[in-house]
């Protein structure tokens, strides 16, 4: 069985996608041996929720319930400054915000408080870092594009799926990130 992670995240609106595109190629044309992250693929994490071996349903129930009472205001910040996460043999590069907005620690505190007992989590280390993944490194580098400027301005909030192997995110519920907006749960199976 392949393993498979969930995650709650938000996915950019297109003229802050096509910004992100820009940023990835100047990354690509000064940066050796990287392999660009699909556009579609693109996201910030909000909230990890575990990797596994097996499906999760009472997760995945309670996060479309959560996603679908949790109080969405406008959000947008500015990614301003490129950095390498992971491993440093062959690291992600991403564009990460100095500041992180209180809305977007809100939303990441409901979520953790209401989840914390239902989704059995792993790899929970560190301090919350927003990011955008771009790209991943053959080699080790050193961006080298301080300052950036993307404003991030997330067009939904969406529950996750990726399964080890597979080119392509399962999303399982979608909210738009607009103020009073509704949940559309799809299928988790």
């Amino acid at each position: 069985m392949s393993t498979e992670s969930l995650f709650v995240a938000a996915f950019p609106d297109p003229e802050c996608q096509d910004g992100l595109e820009r940023l990835a190629q100047d990354v690509v044309a000064s940066l050796p041996r990287l392999r660009l992250v699909k556009p579609g693929r693109r996201h910030l994490t909000v909230l990890f929720l575990g990797r596994h071996d097996q499906p999760q349903p009472r997760c995945i129930d309670s996060a479309v319930q959560v996603l679908g009472s949790l109080q969405i205001n406008a959000l947008e910040f500015m990614l301003d400054r490129v950095i390498t996460l992971g491993h440093p043999r062959r690291p992600a590069v991403a564009v990460a915000a100095t500041r992180v907005p209180e809305e977007l620690l809100r939303i990441r505190e409901e979520l953790s408080a209401a989840l914390c007992s239902r989704c059995p989590r792993s790899d929970q280390a560190g301090a919350f870092k927003p990011h955008v993944t771009l790209a991943y490194a053959a080699d080790p580098v050193k961006p080298c594009f301080d300052p950036v400027e993307v404003l991030f301005r997330p067009a939904r909030l969406c529950l996750v799926r990726s399964i080890q192997g597979q080119s392509a995110y399962r999303i399982l519920a979608t909210r738009d990130m607009v103020p009073g907006s509704f949940l559309e749960p799809f299928s988790s199976d």
